[in-house]
């Protein structure tokens, strides 16, 4: 007779082994095992337990080699129906497992860790034990017969698969047990304090212990590992010794308190935002899908828009998500809305703790809140009835993530859009060329803001020969005329910005005797020089080493510190400009909890003249007293590896430039280049975005670019060179096959395997293959087969195979 089975498909899995496995439903979870539902089950030969997510339940006549779910910990998706349709949207689109997807769409908060553990059974162990099992014994009646599986292998040597731990397995003397945990454990925040302490220490642990005695309210865990350039061990080590104390303390929750409430009746649309504005509001009200592009050079007042739109889908009894590129841009953002529109606006980004980002997510889902403004990840809110998604600064690369699932909100947004037939609306004072290509086709409607909404004129731009500055002897970073601008500026009372997208103090360190790179021992990229720690640190994967200035490669003391970052431009701003009070942004000084709105508030109150920063400070931000507006260090953009590298640079200096003259007075630029004749900064200075696209898509279309074609990058990721190299030829060899054979006729281009531009991080080496093609249902079908082929061969398997349709960053 048939019997209910769930197809779940299991956490860790490859994508080529991403299938719906059957488990049968024990009868005490059959009113909780649904489609959409997570569970834990017993998997592999081991019967180790992992998560899974449910796809289906359907009829089986033959369950007698199916095992039971464990447990059903969380039903999020079974209560969603469009959120688990994503799911599986997502793993065709991304080539993403399905677990991934749902882990994706789910905040950590509802998430849980699988903690396994070994009991023991005295009764049942045998007359004789071999030394090692006798050792296990021993260690597992130190613990009163319960012991981490992870410490029980640690303390016998043993490996998972051992001979002699499945005989107690087996016999019964040992067992396995399972503890779920969720991942959230309430909003705290580990902080240490030093102890009057006398003993003996290593080095690295007085070096800790001194610094933190200079801190009378001690530090977080995560300041003193920045700080001292230690290990998680270190600190665990002098907490051995009684040197210092860790204590977990509630974190300050973010609240965006405001100091009154506006009617957003009250807000007025110029005529030309109203012809903006009409048009949308009039097909929400339809309830028709329909995507649009809203065109507004910097300071046109596409929020006022943004307003008014949104009260539009409240009124209409629908809700709105707003998509903001950058965390440092949500404080503004939150702040206006929260005036206008109090508590029905909810707030996702990863600033915030993992308790209030589940928090935010239950007040959604519950109908409390049905204005949701974040980053990326709060395409997926959990809304059920959508009127409009909005995605600010709709070019920005940060909308794309980097790690599985590889979507664009972009994609999500539109998903999204069309099953609540809502509108989707992109918006941007620098659209992208695959956006502004669409627009112009007539793919999706097209608006546009052409004035600024003060009236004032756009800033006034100044390029500086910085081979002249050399020449004439100026060796900072900061030129001449630049310093002279600020001198200006901060004499009048209003305040600047300085954009530099390098952080730390020097980005390079050489020996001036070998020409050797200090670089990552893990990752093959040049360490970065922070002045505030004293240390050389990897951006890729955190590796630091304290700064000796010898050459690790000849051992000379001849290392030359090179290049600038954000750390340097501060330290020149104070000795040409003491009086002035200067505020640093960038990923090391905003690392503490609220730190981004705290610097903002600060400089919109008139606390500081000049704001120094990298691309956080560029883009969104609205502060009427800035007239001046610095660019440095713009070539390093301009000459990137990527075939947007034009199209990056002249969205980022005209989003930088737009920050100046939003108030009463003008505004002025200055970009310091080596490259003052070039194309794109002339026309980014001029603010000219149709000529630069008509242009740009000239180059596109000569050398197969999109729109003119779709890219696929597909990433070899292993701990030997040789073996990715392997994998990588074979799969193009897979590829043309299938080209050749049943996909006769897919467009197709292959170019690999070649390496990444930073070929190891680390310890892994990173290869790709480039494709250029139509990504439609067709081609997926294929690669996906190439895909499964390969995880054929065996002897590759250790090789990890990812798929980007949106690798900006590396073509």
């Amino acid at each position: 007779m048939p019997e209910t089975v769930a197809k779940i498909a299991v956490d860790n899995a490859a994508f080529y082994f991403d299938k719906p496995f059957s488990y049968k439903i024990p009868p005490a979870l059959r009113e909780e095992v649904a489609p959409g539902a997570r569970v834990t089950v017993p998997f592999g030969r081991g019967n180790k337990r992992r998560s899974g997510l449910v796809l289906e339940l359907c009829q089986e006549e033959d369950t007698s080699r199916c095992k039971e779910i464990a447990s059903v910990y969380d039903r999020e998706l079974c209560e969603n129906e469009e959120l688990f349709k994503l799911v599986f949207y997502l793993r065709e689109t991304t080539f993403c497992t399905y677990y991934d997807a749902a882990k994706a769409i789910l905040p950590a908060g509802v998430g849980i860790t699988i903690k396994e553990y070994f009991l023991l059974r005295e009764e049942l162990l045998p007359p004789a034990l071999t030394p090692r099992q006798q050792s296990a014994v021993e260690a597992l009646r130190a613990r009163r017969g319960r012991l981490l599986c992870a410490d029980l292998l640690a303390a016998t040597g043993w490996k998972p698969d051992a001979r002699e731990l499945r005989e107690l397995l087996e016999c019964g003397a040992l067992e396995r047990d399972y503890q779920n945990r969720r991942r959230y454990g309430g909003d705290q925040i580990t902080w240490a304090k030093a102890i009057p302490f006398t003993g003996k220490l290593t080095p690295k642990q007085k070096a800790v212990y001194d610094w933190l005695c200079t801190r009378e309210e001690g530090a977080t865990l995560k300041e003193l590992l920045y700080q001292t350039g230690v290990g998680r061990t270190v600190v665990d080590n002098l907490k051995k010794k009684g040197a210092l104390a860790l204590f977990e303390q509630e974190s300050y929750r973010e609240v965006f308190d405001v100091a009154g409430r506006e009617d957003p009746g009250g807000v007025v649309l110029t005529p030309a935002q109203a012809a903006v504005y009409d048009p949308l509001s009039a097909a929400m009200a339809k309830r028709a899908y329909g995507c649009s592009l809203l065109y507004g050079v910097t300071g046109s007042g596409k929020t006022l828009v943004f307003i008014k739109l949104i009260e539009n889908a409240l009124r209409l009894g629908k809700q709105a998500i707003l998509l903001v590129p950058e965390i440092a841009l949500t404080p503004q953002v939150i702040t206006r809305f929260k005036t206008l529109f109090g508590e029905r606006v909810a707030v996702l980004h990863s600033g915030l703790s993992v308790g209030e980002r589940a928090s935010e997510y239950r007040r959604i889902k519950e109908g409390k809140a049905d204005i949701v403004i974040g980053t990326r990840s709060a395409v997926f809110a959990p809304l059920r009835n959508i009127g409009i998604i909005i995605l600010d600064e709709e070019q920005e690369g940060s909308y794309h993530s980097d790690s599985s699932p590889k979507y664009h909100a972009r994609d999500v947004a539109r998903f999204r859009a069309k099953y609540h037939a809502a509108q989707l609306v992109l918006a941007s004072a620098t659209p992208s060329v695959l956006t502004f290509s669409a627009a112009k086709r007539g793919e999706i409607a097209l608006y546009q803001l052409p004035e600024r909404y003060s009236g004032n004129a756009l800033p006034q731009v100044e390029l500086v020969d910085m081979k002249a500055e050399l020449a004439s002897g100026n060796t900072f970073e900061i030129s001449r005329p630049l310093a002279r601008q600020i001198q200006l500026a901060v004499g009048a009372g209003h305040q600047v910005i300085l954009l530099i997208n390098r952080r730390g103090y020097n980005t390079t360190a050489v020996c001036s005797s070998c020409g050797a790179v200090a670089r990552c021992k893990h990752c093959d990229i040049p360490l970065t020089y922070h002045r505030q720690n004293g240390r050389l640190v990897c951006h890729y994967c955190g590796y630091s080493v304290e700064l000796t200035g010898r050459c690790d490669n000849c051992g000379d003391s001849h290392l030359r510190l090179l290049g600038a970052g954000t750390q340097k431009v501060e330290d020149q701003l104070e000795l040409l400009f003491p009086e002035a009070r200067i505020l640093r942004m960038d990923t090391d000084t905003t690392v503490s909890k609220d730190s981004h709105r705290a610097f903002l508030q600060a400089f919109a109150g008139g606390e500081y003249d000049i704001l120094v920063g990298t691309q956080m400070v560029a883009k969104g931000l609205d502060f009427p007293n800035v007239t001046l507006v610095g660019v440095l260090g713009i070539d390093h953009v301009l000459g990137g590896q990527s075939y947007r590298s034009f199209e990056r640079c002249f969205s980022l200096v005209t989003q930088v430039v737009g920050r100046g003259g939003r108030g009463a007075q003008s505004g002025r630029a200055v970009i310091q280049t080596f490259d003052p004749q070039n194309r794109v900064l002339g026309l980014a200075s001029r603010q000219d975005y149709d000529a630069f696209f008509a242009e740009e898509m000239q180059a596109r279309k000569y050398l197969l670019y999109p729109p003119f074609c779709d890219l696929c990058l597909i990433g070899l990721t292993g701990a030997k060179r040789e073996r990715c190299i392997e994998a990588g030829r074979a799969l193009m060899e897979i590829l043309q096959r299938l080209a050749q054979g049943n996909y006769r006729g897919v467009p197709l281009r292959l170019m690999g395997p070649t390496p990444f531009l930073v070929e190891r991080v680390s310890d892994k080496y990173r290869y790709k293959i480039i494709v250029k093609c139509k990504n439609n249902r067709t081609f997926r079908a294929l690669l996906r087969e190439a895909i499964a082929a390969l995880a054929q061969q065996v002897s590759l398997r250790d090789v990890a195979v990812g798929v980007d349709f949106h690798p900006d960053n590396e073509i």
